[in-house]
């Protein structure tokens, strides 16, 4: 069945001009529709375009920085091998030395004491090469402090073993010795000293005394280490000549002057670390 043609609904019809206004209408409305629509798209390709170049560019350049970053390690590693310096390689004999002592001591108080010494004579050749050579290095500094603190806490451990009543005496002595150089030695670096024997000239007229005078810090450190080394021969010994008592008890002395020089780095690093703080607190509060 056919319905036949589509009739408009019965009414009065429209007067021209009213008829021509919304066609305008509607072609302004569809104007601006493809316009903000034109836009927002474009917008879009634009912000994800920009996206896109900005992602290459970050990858670009990251891959670019890290290119450089690596060759300028392999060059710099090719050119000047920092683990194969001069001074480093004194260093590794040191810790070779050490160890062996390490192992010698339960049975061949002798050779024990002699690598040892040894060990600890050779820190003033580390120092002498590395400032003739100039390969001084913040990885040298840390490896010869590293070196002394681990062989005098060894020793001071075989020591409580064989003089059990001073324990306690030898605890304290690790103690301090260790917690004031690692403070000294990270106050400094953060300073921006390349080693921790570089120090402030006004500060501690001690410590100056004590870092700038060569003389005076061998000795110090010998005979500290000579002390812990000839209470080890002593307790292997059972008839010490006169010498080694008189020694003994020269060293000793030494020994307690270098405790003290140990308080005064842990105070004076104290000191420095909290000052660092204070300083950068202000600043962030002048920001």
């Amino acid at each position: 069945m056919s319905l036949g043609p589509l009739r408009p609904p019965p009414g009065p019809p429209l007067p021209g001009n009213a008829l021509q206004r919304g066609e305008r209408r509607c072609r302004e409305v569809t104007d601006d529709i493809t316009e903000v629509s034109g836009r927002e798209v474009t917008d879009d390709i634009r912000e994800s375009s920009g996206r896109e170049v900005t992602d290459d560019i970050t990858e670009s350049s990251g891959r670019e920085v890290t290119d450089d970053i690596t060759e300028v390690l392999h060059n710099g590693m090719a050119e000047d091998n920092i683990f194969l310096f001069v001074p480093n390689l004194i260093g590794y004999a040191r810790i070779v030395l050490a160890f062996l002592s390490f192992a010698l001591m339960p049975c061949c108080p002798l050779p024990a004491a002699f690598c040892y010494l040894l060990s600890g004579l050779l820190d003033a050749f580390d120092g002498h090469a590395a400032r003739a050579l100039n390969q001084s290095t913040k990885f040298g500094a840390m490896l010869d402090m590293l070196t002394d603190r681990c062989a005098t806490m060894c020793l001071l451990v075989n020591l409580a073993l064989l003089y059990p009543s001073y324990t306690f005496l030898f605890q304290i002595s690790m103690c301090l010795d260790i917690s004031s150089h690692w403070l000294h030695l990270h106050s400094s670096m953060m300073k921006g000293s390349t080693s921790h024997k570089i120090i402030d000239l006004s500060g501690n007229p001690a410590l100056r005394l004590y870092y700038t005078s060569k003389p005076v810090l061998f000795v110090m450190c010998m005979g500290n280490e000579m002390f812990f080394c000839l209470l080890y021969l002593l307790y292997h010994t059972p008839e010490p000549a006169v010498w080694m008592l008189v020694l003994e008890g020269v060293c000793g002395i030494i020994c307690l002057l270098k405790s003290g020089i140990s308080v005064l780095h842990l105070i004076t690093a104290a000191q420095n670390m909290a000052a660092l703080d204070a300083a950068e607190r202000q600043a962030v509060k002048d920001q």
